[in-house]
């Protein structure tokens, strides 16, 4: 096993959350099945661990599985995953309009640093999926393996 199937099952280091492929279905159930097909086709990954060997082929695989057979699949690495925030904030910085949606000092002190103003930018909170749990007396067969 390779320490990188942590992201996709984090379950087997005993982390109670979905992985990424938990997460992908997870987020593609939400929506109505053609809306989900699109998704499925324009997947756009970026950041560090998308650098992995092998990682966009396991993207692609996971959703291969988990989606209908017609369903075309489509998943891009970025050419500059590492950076692609970087990039993004900078561009985000350069906007006219960026003050409007920085925390003062003032709103710092009044709310602290966790409090995230309320705009079109912010993240809308969804929690994470549930992970999968094992079935009981399966931990005790793969000790035996």
């Amino acid at each position: 096993m390779r320490c990188t199937e942590i992201l996709f099952q984090p379950s087997i280091i005993g982390c109670g959350q979905g992985g990424i492929s938990d997460t992908i279905e997870f987020i593609l159930k939400k929506y109505d099945a053609q809306t989900a097909n699109n998704l499925a086709e324009n997947v756009f990954l970026t950041g560090g661990p998308t650098k992995l060997p092998a990682f966009k082929e396991r993207v692609y695989r996971e959703l291969r599985e988990m989606r209908p057979l017609e369903t075309n699949i489509n998943v891009k690495l970025s050419d500059s995953p590492i950076l692609d925030a970087w990039f993004g904030a900078k561009e985000f910085a350069n906007k006219q309009d960026f003050h409007k949606y920085l925390l003062t000092p003032e709103m710092y002190a009044e709310m602290g640093g966790d409090y995230f103003i309320e705009n079109s930018c912010s993240n809308i909170y969804c929690p994470l999926p549930e992970a999968v749990q094992e079935p009981e007396g399966l931990s005790e067969l793969n000790t035996e393996i």
